[in-house]
């Protein structure tokens, strides 16, 4: 009796066991499998950053070279005596020179030594020491399965005690303990990897940050002199213009519509007029108006004039009905004005009714538009237009939703989509 229940609990811790074995075994393939594609993910990282980095420093070397070949140009073209830039084009030409051929190669050599070795060096040793490793685990559990395969069989035809099944039983445990060695190993190694894979490339992403700064740095103080020599408020002046570009969020989507010295047109940013356009609008608001054209203020105070002059005289019309397409209403004239910012709800005019269009809204256009300006948004019949800023009672900013063109149109050319 004493027997069968110690042979009872024996096959009982037996199955206990190989349950817990067998629950180890699936953690520990669910572990590697994740620990696999972390890998698999940092070297297609690695790969990138490689690549993009060899970009970068290429087109920082053309970007210099270039900059080189146009400062050289310029001071040919103002090198007479009595050019008054002459002093100018040269400092510019000897800091173009100084930065391509001094600091952007000495920067390039830091990035170098820094950056692309430390990345050549994980691609190139560290990341196929460890795929070495990965095939020699996939090689061992290859031999452990196989190995298992024929110790059973054997064990099926013959007993334990005999020698074939004993040697192969041998065989099976010494591939399998070699294969828990590597597997521990190499799940240590993947994983502490991926631990310090930020770690490892900080040193890249410190010499790019640095040596660019650097760069900007030198380049930026030698310009500055060069800038010291030129009178006048021009350098001021194109300074105000990136300013207000760059506070406005950049020049606005879509192909550039010119205005003054090749600059966008005013008229596509008013969605943030500047302090001084607000302050001339006003000003014009309180002196009386002796011209029919529109005028707005530039970022530095100086005035654009932007021609909307038309024959009828009075900004007061109807919406036509869609059956009226073939005859578009006439544009008004109206004092163009920037928008004030203010948290009012922007009013509606009896003359437009209930097509009163209101920002966010969409709109589509009933006629043909050809804006005679720089900055008009121009559009086809059915076009589909979405409603950015009203800047002047008829007319609008908005983008064409069909290519994210911005510009100036007049209301009554559009329809709401209710």
């Amino acid at each position: 009796m004493q027997a069968l229940k110690d042979a009872k609990r024996r096959i009982v811790q037996q199955a206990a066991e190989n349950l817990g074995k067998a629950e180890r075994v699936a953690r520990d393939e669910e572990a590697m499998k994740e620990a696999l594609e972390n890998f698999k993910a940092f070297e297609h990282e690695l790969k990138t950053l490689a690549e993009q980095l060899k970009l970068a420093q290429a087109a920082t070397a053309k970007w210099t070279e270039r900059n080189l070949g146009f400062a050289e140009e310029m001071s040919k073209f103002f090198s007479t005596d009595s050019s008054p830039l002459r002093e100018s084009s040269l400092l510019m030409a000897s800091s173009a020179q100084r930065a391509h051929e001094v600091v952007q190669r000495s920067a390039a050599k830091v990035v170098e030594n820094r950056g692309v070795l430390v990345l050549e060096d994980l691609l190139g040793e560290k990341i196929p020491a460890l795929k070495k490793k990965i095939a020699e685990h996939a090689n061992l559990e290859t031999d452990v399965s196989s190995y298992t395969r024929r110790y059973k069989t054997a064990a099926e035809k013959k007993p334990p005690t005999d020698p074939e099944v004993a040697k192969m039983k041998e065989k099976l445990d010494r591939a399998s303990a070699q294969y828990e060695r590597v597997h521990d190993e190499l799940l240590d190694d993947l994983r502490r990897l991926h631990r310090e894979k930020h770690q490892l490339v900080r040193p890249v992403f410190v010499a790019v940050l640095a040596a660019q700064g650097e760069l900007q740095k030198v380049l930026s103080q030698e310009l500055s002199q060069a800038m010291e020599t030129i009178t006048g408020s021009d350098v001021d002046a194109v300074r105000e213009e990136i300013k207000y570009l760059v506070e406005s969020g950049g020049p606005p989507s879509g192909p550039p519509t010119k205005g003054m010295s090749g600059l966008p047109s005013m008229k596509s940013l008013f969605n943030k007029p500047s302090p001084a356009a607000v302050q001339s609008a006003k000003a014009n608001k309180s002196s009386p108006q002796t011209s029919d054209r529109k005028t707005i203020a530039s970022p530095r105070g100086a005035s654009t004039p932007l021609n909307f002059s038309s024959n009828n005289s009075s900004s007061a019309f109807t919406v036509p009905s869609s059956s009226g397409r073939s005859t578009p209403p006439p544009v008004p004239t109206v004092t163009f004005e920037p928008a004030e910012e203010s948290s009012e709800p922007v009013k509606s005019y009896d003359n437009v009714s209930s097509d009163t269009l209101i920002p966010g809204a969409v709109s589509v256009a009933i006629y043909d538009y050809d804006g005679p300006d720089p900055g008009d948004l121009s559009f086809k019949s059915d076009d589909r237009i979405r409603i950015d800023k009203e800047v002047s009672p008829g007319w609008w900013i908005g983008t064409r939703e069909a290519d994210g063109v911005q510009g100036l149109f007049p209301e009554t050319y559009v329809k709401r989509i209710e």
